[in-house]
């Protein structure tokens, strides 16, 4: 339900103007200038109804890209631990050390991040 007095969709609107129209004659409207007036203004809603929607799918693809960004700067962090650590993998929190364990565990369990994320490993 749309949030407006008629309670209709601006697509549903726009084709309840377009009906009101007809054919655009004289015979439909008291005057030619109405016709106009409300034909732009049908042309006006579908064009909003377009932008919206391609601002619906842009803030999902940020929403997307957001979220990949966040797993690429834990994989940097991790990776960046793991080199500073990488002669004593037995005493790395990759491997279980301090208690601290990421899932898929170790080494591996990075190259899994990084083939999730696209990153030829």
């Amino acid at each position: 339900m749309a949030d407006n007095r008629t309670g209709l969709s601006a697509a549903d609107l726009a084709a309840q103007f377009r009906d009101m129209c007809g054919d655009g004659s004289i015979e439909w409207v008291y005057t030619p200038m109405q016709t106009w007036l409300l034909l732009d203004a049908a042309d006006m809603l579908d064009e909003n109804t377009k932008l919206l929607m391609r601002l619906n799918a842009e803030h999902l693809v940020r929403q997307n890209v957001e979220r990949e960004n966040t797993k690429l700067r834990e994989l940097v962090r991790d990776m960046a631990y793991c080199m500073q650590y990488e002669r004593e993998c037995d005493e790395c929190r990759m491997n279980g050390a301090d208690g601290t364990i990421t899932a898929p565990v170790g080494c591996d369990g990075l190259r899994d991040r990084m083939r999730e994320l696209g990153v030829e490993v």
